[in-house]
């Protein structure tokens, strides 16, 4: 299994900020950005990809970068699952995951609901996760389908998840008529 990464560029500099790590899309089907932050400039710079059993898929290491936000591109890996990033910078460790969907599961999913811009967020969650704009009501379900949570959309868009198990969930958004208008995916941590 390969998984192919491409370092992009700095593209801006702060000093004294807590290093970070996010995704432009979790889960993805294709591929997706990570978006790593650095607080101060480092010497050295790893980016280690696990697989849900623990092997070591891949180890990128980069030298010096600037503090800034640096952008990775992670191309698609081999089989559909759940991945776990670590980023080793400046002394700190910064552990994420990400999923990995079969692009033929959104495909059939979109040809039936009506098509949404926007992802809940942020993505894993630990208190609260955000709903599209469009959203006005929801239904929580895990993966075997049972009904966790539902209700309307509050005015802020914010769904309380401190309370769920850590897993993984599907959310079902629905308009003001109650027909559904998009399926996302969401990790608690």
């Amino acid at each position: 299994m390969v998984l192919a990464i491409l370092l992009l560029t700095n593209y801006q500099s702060f000093a004294q900020t807590p290093d970070s790590l996010s995704f432009s899309a979790n889960p993805f089907s294709d591929s997706t950005a990570a978006r790593i932050f650095l607080g101060q400039p480092t010497d050295t710079v790893k980016l280690k990809i696990y697989n849900v059993l623990g092997t070591l898929i891949q180890n990128f290491e980069y030298h010096n970068w600037a503090a800034g936000t640096h952008e990775v591109y992670i191309g698609q890996p081999a089989v559909v699952g759940l991945y776990k990033v670590r980023l080793y910078a400046n002394n700190d460790t910064i552990q994420r995951k990400i999923i990995k969907i079969d692009s033929s599961v959104t495909t059939s999913i979109s040809k039936n609901v009506i098509s949404i811009t926007g992802n809940v967020w942020p993505n894993p969650a630990a208190q609260a996760i955000y709903l599209p704009q469009q959203a006005q009501y929801f239904s929580i379900t895990d993966l075997g389908g049972k009904e966790i949570l539902k209700g309307a959309a509050t005015n802020n868009k914010s769904v309380s998840v401190a309370n769920f198990p850590q897993g993984k969930y599907f959310i079902q958004l629905y308009d003001s008529a109650k027909k559904i208008i998009g399926t996302r995916l969401f990790i608690k941590e």
